[in-house]
């Protein structure tokens, strides 16, 4: 929808028992509630429309589900992907959400979905692309944990800003080996190798990773620092 063409923002309006409603400034009208737990993401109780670039979340009444953004006009756009105790972050243009079904998928900082909800979990877009799995679930990150948890199992591949799948979904592990590297670790079995993010498989020399916790550092095989291997 053009954004000219739209009527004016509505005002958010607090009921004083913590239930939000959106209202029509010129005819006092209600236009969509009620909503919960926004209250901690306002300057203050008073009548006020949202900030144009913004998206809020805001779980409906019944508080089923995960909860929705919604746009300063009080449309839905989409269901809040969950990170950090927060709507997922944008990276690159693009923010995951997710369906009610669970899956996960892509949507711009307007909320207009970008890459439908088909995934079971997804990365943030790095260098263009993002690893995606499918029938993976969560565990936690070593035994004991309670508070830190990781996607395991299913199987894993990439893609891109449109997309796109470059890497098919084929590898029982994938992840970076190190921060801001287009090089992938992947597992397959026993089978430990690295590929691009294009899927290409590289040559090799020697690579060390650092794990988080102790006796998870191993030295593996690493490609040759040469733009061929792209």
């Amino acid at each position: 929808m053009c954004v000219s063409c739209r009527p004016s923002r509505p005002l958010l309006v607090e009921d004083g028992v913590g239930h939000y409603y959106f209202q029509d400034k010129r005819t006092g009208q209600t236009i969509g509630g009620p909503y919960t737990g926004l209250y901690n993401q306002l300057s203050d109780s008073k009548p006020q429309p949202l900030p144009r670039r913004v998206l809020i979340e805001a779980w409906d009444a019944t508080q089923k589900g995960l909860p929705w953004l919604l746009n300063a006009w009080g449309e839905r756009t989409v269901r809040a992907f969950f990170f950090d105790n927060g709507p997922d972050y944008v990276a690159q243009g693009l923010m995951r959400y997710t369906n009610d079904s669970a899956q996960v998928g892509f949507a711009n900082r307007r909320g207009r979905v970008k890459i439908p909800a088909q995934f079971t979990i997804a990365y943030p877009f790095r260098q263009g692309y993002s690893i995606v799995g499918q029938g993976s679930h969560q565990e936690p990150l070593y035994p004991g944990d309670t508070e830190h948890m990781v996607w395991r199992g299913g199987k894993w591949g990439i893609i891109d800003r449109r997309g796109r799948i470059v890497a098919p979904l084929q590898y029982d592990e994938l992840s970076p080996i190190r921060e801001n590297t287009k090089w992938l670790e992947a597992v397959n079995g026993t089978d430990i190798f690295l590929i691009n993010r294009k899927g290409r498989r590289l040559s090799a020399r020697t690579y060390t990773t650092y794990g988080q916790w102790p006796d998870t550092t191993q030295t593996y095989s690493f490609p040759p620092d040469s733009k061929s291997e792209w």
